[in-house]
């Protein structure tokens, strides 16, 4: 209700389905929702993000549902070059003054080309726990050496 003249954003609005068979609660959720939606429709713009497959599972459980998206916008995924700059974006914000050792950036965009093929990928928040295992990888030599090697990379990729 509080949304009703603006707008409603459902972040991972998949999960009203959620992973098992007991959909209770989001089956209680999406039949609140379309109501809202279809009385309001004038009046209240609902944006459901998440995942396409996942969301089109959703739309799958849920037809009327689906009947009230009028917009459907495909975000494609980040490319690795991309991701790069989302990296540097983390490190410079942190750690403005931290080096890199030469080739990390070739390591870094080789690894999150692998990565994107993972099916847990999630673009930015790949990108972002990346960064704070390589992170967690230099605070173990920070005393000696402020920097990011291509060790702490190789290290860091192989737990994700």
């Amino acid at each position: 209700q509080n949304a009703i003249g603006g707008i409603l954003f459902i972040d991972e609005a998949h999960q009203f389905i959620g992973e098992t068979s007991d959909h209770s609660y989001g089956k209680q959720a999406i039949n609140t929702l379309v109501p809202l939606m279809e009385n309001h429709r004038k009046e209240i713009c609902v944006i459901l993000g998440g995942y396409k497959d996942k969301l089109q599972k959703l739309f799958q459980y849920d037809p009327g549902l689906k009947s009230r998206i009028n917009h459907i916008i495909d975000f494609e995924d980040y490319t690795a070059e991309e991701m790069l700059e989302i990296f540097y974006i983390f490190k410079n914000k942190d750690y403005p003054d931290l080096k890199m050792e030469n080739g990390a950036d070739d390591q870094l965009l080789e690894y999150f080309e692998i990565l994107k093929e993972k099916d847990d990928f999630s673009n930015g928040r790949t990108v972002r726990n990346f960064f704070d295992k390589i992170m967690k990888k230099v605070a173990l030599h920070w005393e000696a050496q402020k920097m990011i090697l291509l060790q702490d990379v190789a290290d860091a990729f192989r737990e994700m």
